[in-house]
Order: C-alpha cells, then sequence, then structure tokens
C-alpha cells in the first residue's frame, strides 16, 4: 500500500493529514460521549441534545459546500489551518455551558471544521495514492482510532474523577497541533499530482472549466446511489456516535460508563476493518466491497436493536462497526475514480458527495431525538434500522447498475 507514496513529499502529506484526522475522529465523538452529562447538568431534553449532534452535521455540510470557493479566495493552506484551529476555540467555549444559541453556534462552527479536515484529506490522500483504496480506506482508520481514543478518554477520566471537561481540553490541544501541521504540506506540489486541473488543491486561484463537464455528474444515477447509500449510513453512524451512550444507559443495559466502551468498541472493530479493509488488492471491484459491508452490517444492526442481553449485543455490534468500516472510504475511493474517468470536476464532485452525505448525519439522529421525547429512547432507535434497511437497498441498486 505505501509503495504508492513513492517520495518523501507525498509521504509527508499523506502522514500529516492521517495526524488531522485522529484530531477529527475525536472532536466527531466527543459530544455523543458526553451526552448524557449534558442531557443531567444543562437540563437538555432528547430533541434539543440530539439537535447538538445533528447541527454538528449542518456544519459539516456548510463546510463541504462552500469550501471549494473559500479555497480559491485564499487557498486550500489557510482555509485548513484556520477551520481547524476553530476546534480548541469552540471546545474551549463549550466546557463552560454557555446559553444555548451559543452552544449550537460552536456546534456548527465545529462541524465546518469537520468538513474542512475531511475534503482536505480526501483530496491530498486521492492526490498522493491515486486514488487508491487501500491508502484511503488507512487514512480513514486514523478518524476511528480518534474515535476510539475520545470515548475512552472520557471514560477514564471520568472514572479517575476528573468529568468531562479535562479530556475535552486535552483534545483541544491536540486540535491545535494538528492545525498546525497543515502549514507544512506543500499544496502545490499535491496539486501537481492530479490531472484534474480543476481540482482546487493549489494554493493559487482556479479557473473554471468545462462546465458542462463540472455538472452532469450530479445527474448520474451512480452518483445518485452511491450518495443516497452513503446518507444513509451516514445517518447510522451519527446515531450510534450520538445516541447509544444515552440508549444503553437509559434502557437499563448497562451503566453510562460501561455504554460509552460499547461505542469505542464499535470504533474499534471500524478501526480494524479499514485497517483490513486496507489490504484488499485494487483489484477487488468497489461496488461489491460496499455492497458486502451493507448486507452484514444491516445484519449486526438489527441483531444490536432487537437484543437486550450484553452477550448478545456485543458481537452483533463488533459485527456492524467492522462492516462500516469500509463503506464511506470505498465509496469516497469510488467516486473519486468515476469523476476522474469522466473528467468531472473531482474537489466539487467530492465536496457535494461530502455534503450529502453528511446530510443524513444531521437529520438521522434529529429525528430519533424527537421521536425519543414522544415514545422513549427504545422504540426511537428502531428508527436506526430503517436507515439500515435503505443503506442495503441503496447500495443494491448501485451494484447492479451496470457499467458504472
Amino acid at each position: 500500500m505505501f509503495k504508492l507514496l513513492d517520495n518523501a513529499k507525498k509521504r509527508k502529506a499523506y502522514f500529516m493529514c492521517c495526524i488531522c484526522y485522529i484530531s477529527s475522529g475525536m472532536m466527531a465523538l466527543v459530544f455523543g460521549a458526553i451526552l448524557p452529562q449534558l442531557i443531567k447538568e444543562a437540563g437538555f431534553s432528547y430533541t434539543l441534545a440530539g439537535g447538538l449532534v445533528s447541527y454538528m452535521a449542518l456544519g459539516q455540510v456548510v463546510g463541504n459546500l462552500f469550501l471549494p470557493e473559500i479555497i480559491k479566495k485564499i487557498g486550500i493552506k489557510r482555509a485548513a489551518m484556520g477551520f481547524t484551529l476553530l476546534i480548541p476555540v469552540c471546545l474551549s467555549i463549550f466546557t463552560f455551558l454557555p446559553p444555548v444559541a451559543i452552544m449550537f453556534m460552536m456546534v456548527i462552527l465545529l462541524g465546518c471544521s469537520r468538513g474542512t479536515i475531511t475534503i482536505t484529506t480526501s483530496l491530498v490522500s486521492n492526490a498522493v495514492s491515486g486514488n487508491s483504496s487501500s491508502c484511503i480506506n488507512f487514512i480513514n482508520a486514523c478518524f476511528a482510532l480518534g474515535a476510539v481514543l475520545a470515548p475512552a478518554l472520557i471514560s477514564i477520566c471520568s472514572s479517575l474523577g476528573f468529568g468531562w471537561r479535562i479530556p475535552v481540553y486535552i483534545i483541544s490541544v491536540f486540535s491545535f497541533i494538528s492545525a498546525i501541521l497543515y502549514r507544512f504540506i506543500d499544496f502545490d506540489y499535491i496539486n501537481s499530482l492530479t490531472e484534474d486541473k480543476n481540482n482546487p488543491v493549489s494554493e493559487n486561484v482556479i479557473e473554471n472549466q468545462n462546465n458542462k463537464s463540472n455538472k452532469n455528474f450530479l445527474f448520474s444515477s451512480w452518483y445518485i446511489f452511491v450518495i443516497l447509500a452513503n446518507f444513509f449510513y451516514v445517518a447510522i453512524e451519527n446515531s450510534i456516535n450520538g445516541w447509544f451512550t444515552s440508549y444503553l444507559k437509559d434502557t437499563g443495559i448497562m451503566s453510562a460508563n460501561m455504554s460509552r466502551y460499547m461505542v469505542s468498541v464499535t470504533w474499534g472493530m471500524i478501526l480494524i476493518g479499514r485497517f483490513s479493509m486496507a489490504q484488499v488488492p485494487e483489484s477487488v471491484p468497489k461496488k461489491k466491497l460496499m455492497l458486502l459491508d451493507a448486507v452484514f452490517g444491516f445484519v449486526g444492526l438489527f441483531i444490536v436493536l432487537r437484543a437486550s442481553n450484553i452477550a448478545i449485543i456485543l458481537p452483533a455490534l463488533m459485527l456492524t462497526g467492522f462492516c462500516m468500516a469500509g463503506m464511506y472510504p470505498t465509496a469516497l475511493s469510488y467516486v473519486g475514480e468515476k469523476l476522474q474517468a469522466t473528467n468531472s470536476n473531482k474537489a466539487r464532485g467530492i465536496a457535494w458527495f461530502c455534503a450529502l452525505s453528511t446530510l443524513g448525519g444531521m437529520i438521522g439522529p434529529q429525528l430519533i431525538g424527537m421521536a425519543a421525547d414522544f415514545i422513549g429512547i427504545k422504540p426511537a432507535m428502531g428508527i436506526m434500522g430503517l436507515y439500515g434497511g435503505l443503506w442495503l437497498l441503496f447500495t443494491i441498486l448501485l451494484y447492479i447498475k451496470k457499467n458504472v
């Protein structure tokens, strides 16, 4: 896999993005891990708590959509550093439990930061690896590593009596360091690696080319199916991130600390799955990998939502996490490959893919939170099973679509 990174500049850019993606994973999981404390300390309802998770996804959508234009104005290096530096600022403000309106503003800005890191990482990893799904799976494994560390860190600190604020400050410091790393990536060199001249990775203002080819991909059936499949996949991922700790605690299946470890188990299996997917030969069709992920991921999710015994939940959760591992990075690699093959605007295509997929992460947890206020958290989590069924459906439609 790393043979594709055949010079020092490629390796430097790639591994710096890996570190930045670890910090993004830690930041993304922190709210789900502290949600029980926020509900208790701030007196949040399920709807309001779910709104925090959803508004981060809203910020991510905004960041994904507008980042290409921001890059044209100030360059990707300044954009990446500036938005990533917002993470420690917003997290630090959040620990003081400011008014709800300020909280939501901070969460939206955090979402913009996450979206910026996602697109920057995607563009760099695609460029240095030639759209290698192995390299993209590995770098997404770094996100999963951060996602494992955040709930575990909060659980350990809570057990030791430090509360939830100290680990949030630790994550803030790590995010600050990650922002500085972007200063040392040569984005002009990264841009020279791709034939997509409309790709705004360069520090210079990019000229518009071939508007027709830039827009055609938006109406392609393969693009619609892969976005819808990932829309519902991301809805599941964010619902697990945001609600699984509260679900296991409030239904009495396990304590708050133990339920946080279950989220870490899920992301631990995603981490293992992404390292495993990174070893899959490039010759294996990406659509087949996505279909296998969706089929077995749905089976595991169905068992998790039906069970109330930890002995059943744990292995089913491990299966779900392992199968969730490859879906998003494989789809991202598939989209980048298809856009390059059709001479479409790769940066814009990836931005739209990330933005529209992320809408699932905004809508999914919010619907569960709203339903939980009326019917309780346990039946409300059944909505996640619906997301799983639709994830499977659109992945099947993509798979049977010919010539893509």
